[in-house]
């Protein structure tokens, strides 16, 4: 492979909230014509502390876990009150990514609502972003001023009836026939990134069996193999989720605990998860041992809804949060810190909870068929697209995943 040079795209595609259940479904979907047996399986990949969506794209991007790329949850901290106040830049991702180390390398590059990738400089931009109500932001300009202008404007003229706004799965419909129109080109992508969020929003308002989502996964086949297709048979797809999703039915109060003990802590929710953070009048020398024995006693309590907590060292020893928090929650399952009204599912546990893994499919050029692997981590996911173009990427906390052909490999 010469450098810029490339015969068939790699598709990267993020399917947000999958499980390996879920991508049981979605490969053996008649439309994909005996996908599965041409490619090779990690059955669970490891994901982030918190399974949240945004520190999940950021390590898949750098290959760092959430402590070493900066982007320890969804949101951004602390919390500035305004709606959609999210980690939606790659200025806030410390450190390198694939997808810019393939670009300076001369190959071409699309993003399409990839988390933690508005304002990145590539070839077609379109980012996952909002705008806030409370700022009175108007939602084109900052997508146009975050993406790619002519190339956002002419999709829209071409593709924007699929859409309606941000709802699903409308928006999957229109991100993949973006992807589908590059792809079709002469000159398109070398790497594509896509984010395909219908199934993880299906979870969330009907839960994690519901018909709905079953729903969601046989369109999310449809939408892959057009896009396929579309790519041609020289293609390297590399299938994945960001985390999965556990079904809940009750809230959490940390904030009216903490306060009941007399424990100066902010909490920054992360769903069914939450960082705890001192607060003025925290003294660790008084207060640590008070902390420690609210959680152990809120644990031990029958369906109290805690499952356990990382503590400083536990943070640091996961790679995880900023710093500056005292304590990392998981909810027990059913439970969750943030429940929004009717949610019926979440996610934002700890990444050795049961039933939070997600799961990785791989088929293709520079790709060995048949092979399963029982688990692998979301950090090796950046080195592999890394050796697939033959380009150098340091600093990754993974490794490539054990399926690449060896001429795929660079010496």
């Amino acid at each position: 492979m010469e450098n810029g040079k490339r015969r068939g795209p790699v598709l990267c595609i993020s399917i947000d909230a999958v499980s390996p259940d879920d991508l049981d479904r979605i490969l053996a979907h008649p439309c994909l014509d005996g996908l599965a047996e041409r490619g090779s399986r990690v059955r669970e990949m490891r994901t982030v502390a918190p399974s949240l969506t945004y520190p999940a794209h950021a390590t898949i991007l750098t290959g760092r876990r959430p402590a070493s790329h900066g982007v320890v949850n969804n949101e951004v901290d602390p919390p500035s009150g305004f709606d959609w106040d999210w980690n939606w830049y790659r200025r806030l991702v410390r450190g390198d990514t694939f997808p810019d180390a393939v670009h300076r390398a001369g190959f071409r590059v699309a993003t399409l609502l990839w988390p933690t990738l508005a304002g990145a400089r590539l070839d077609w931009v379109l980012p996952e972003i909002a705008a806030s109500a409370k700022l009175r932001e108007n939602l084109t300009r900052k997508v146009l001023r975050n993406g790619s202008p002519l190339f956002l404007l002419l999709s829209e003229l071409k593709y924007g009836s699929l859409r309606r706004g941000m709802h699903q799965p409308w928006l999957d419909d229109y991100a993949a026939a973006l992807a589908v129109d590059l792809l079709r080109r002469r000159r398109g992508p070398d790497l594509l990134l896509l984010h395909l969020v219908s199934v993880d929003d299906a979870k969330h308002h009907a839960g994690v069996h519901a018909v709905e989502t079953l729903e969601a996964c046989d369109r999310t086949a449809g939408r892959l193999s057009r896009i396929l297709a579309a790519a041609g048979p020289d293609a390297t797809l590399l299938l994945f989720g960001d985390h999965a999703q556990i079904d809940v039915h009750s809230g959490l109060d940390p904030v009216g605990r903490l306060a009941a003990a007399g424990l100066s802590v902010r909490v920054h929710d992360a769903g069914a998860g939450a960082f705890l953070y001192p607060e003025a009048g925290y003294l660790p020398e008084r207060d640590d041992a008070r902390l420690e024995a609210l959680l152990a006693a809120w644990r031990d309590e029958p369906d109290g809804g805690l499952r356990g907590w990382l503590d400083r060292a536990g943070m640091a020893a996961e790679r995880t949060g900023d710093g500056a928090a005292m304590a990392l929650l998981d909810a027990a399952d059913g439970f969750a810190f943030a429940l929004d009204e009717g949610n019926l599912a979440t996610h934002g546990h700890l990444p050795d909870h049961p039933g939070i893994s997600t799961t990785l499919f791989t088929a293709g050029s520079g790709i060995r068929a048949g092979l399963t692997a029982a688990r692998g981590d979301l950090a090796d996911i950046a080195p592999t697209v890394a050796a697939l173009f033959g380009v150098p990427f340091d600093g990754a906390e993974g490794a490539p995943l054990p399926f690449l052909e060896p001429k795929e490999v660079p010496r």
